[in-house]
């Protein structure tokens, strides 16, 4: 779009993009229900109409040496109030020797496949609960450093990162605002490099025949939590995405994701608590299909359940409790950056039974999608580069 040399040094600016993401439907549930539902920060929150975003991002380069992003998302919360975020606003570097790169700033953190997704990108209209549950509402994004590493002739990459682990999106970590079972947490300050929380991932790609890929990955966080000094949380997870070539320039891609949660409870003298081992696990599992050209029907489904109680007992924890959720969906694609989602969902909560009477929820939603740009495909689906 724009290129300004600076000495020696060119300075471009590649892509500038707005992505707007709007959902109208109704659910059975009200208010704090299904807000406890859709716990997704760009969830539907309620019946009736939703802002999920209106997504600003940008993208440059200097002389090839390094990258940089930015994206800032505007949205409404819910009680009808602007909100403004920064999503993600880092320099990664594109000339190291011998396949390493850094990448410096606000970012979501790289793990598994969906967490380092913009909502334009995902391909159903609400968040899977289980990352939700672990990683929170808005994703797991925070300030830090990660040192990547992929040789040109190899299918193998590694990334290895370091991060504030404060903040309201740093659920299961210290989190300034959230509680896991039912333990109210307490400010915690960061006072050295083994207050930070960690990252690993181990990554793979590659195809199975001329015309079947696979994307495999694992990954890992490691950190303190709030609920005592010395008590920790640590998230594994394992993805996997099959992409499959039709005739008919038509395509099916399967995706699954499984996660799993040890968060430690510490002991609190001052309300008699003694250290307790609370364990989470789930996962997600979905299927598109496209069967016309811009036409496609998904499929998804998801479980989560866990082992021990909290303060509060698991059956009773909206967070914690068995859940189930399947998840119909069909898309048209009206334009290369824009498109119609009618999605279906029928949530099964254990927790639900005692507030409503009834252990089962439905939602039905209608999403519109657009965005507009120039420079190149802000919007990157399978195409753009995941950090």
């Amino acid at each position: 779009i724009f290129a300004k040399k600076v000495g020696d040094t060119v300075m471009r600016l590649n892509t500038i993009g707005l992505n707007t993401a709007i959902v109208a439907g109704h659910s059975s549930e009200t208010g704090a229900v299904t807000r406890t539902l859709h716990g997704g920060g760009h969830d539907p929150d309620d019946s009736g109409f939703t802002l999920q975003t209106a997504d600003f991002g940008m993208t440059g380069s200097v002389d090839g040496y390094f990258d940089g992003e930015f994206h800032i998302t505007y949205f409404l919360n819910e009680g009808g109030e602007s909100t403004v975020e920064i999503e993600e606003a880092f320099l990664r570097t594109n000339n190291l020797p011998n396949g390493f790169e850094v990448e410096a700033g606000q970012q979501f953190l790289e793990f598994g496949n969906f967490n380092p997704k913009h909502l334009h990108d995902w391909d159903f209209i609400d968040q899977p609960f289980i990352l939700t549950r672990m990683l929170g509402g808005d994703g797991i994004r925070q300030t830090g450093v990660r040192l990547g590493w992929k040789a040109k002739s190899s299918p193998i990459g590694m990334h290895f990162g370091a991060y504030n682990p404060d903040g309201e999106t740093m659920k299961s970590f210290l989190a300034s605002d959230e509680t896991i079972g039912g333990r109210t947490f307490r400010t915690q300050e960061v006072q050295g490099v083994s207050d930070l929380v960690y990252l690993a991932r181990l990554e793979t790609h590659g195809d199975l025949s001329r015309k079947t890929h696979f994307d495999f990955g694992v990954s890992a966080l490691t950190g303190p939590n709030s609920t005592s000094n010395d008590a920790s949380t640590q998230i594994y997870g394992v993805d996997l995405k099959l992409k499959r070539m039709l005739p008919g320039d038509r395509q099916f891609t399967w995706q699954t994701e499984f996660l799993y949660r040890q968060y430690e409870l510490g002991t609190d003298n001052n309300l008699g608590l003694v250290s307790t081992d609370l364990e989470d696990y789930g996962f997600y599992t979905q299927a598109m299909y496209e069967f016309a050209p811009k036409f496609s029907v998904g499929l998804r489904f998801e479980h989560a359940t866990g082992d021990e109680d909290g303060t509060t007992a698991r059956a009773d924890d909206d967070d914690r409790s068995d859940r189930n959720r399947f998840s119909p969906m069909l898309r048209w694609a009206f334009a290369p950056l824009g498109d119609v989602r009618l999605q279906y969902n029928l949530d099964n909560l254990d927790s639900l039974d005692a507030t409503t009477g009834e252990d089962k929820a439905h939602a039905v939603w209608l999403g519109l999608r657009y965005g507009f740009g120039a420079g190149g495909e802000f919007w990157a689906g399978d195409h753009g580069h995941k950090h």
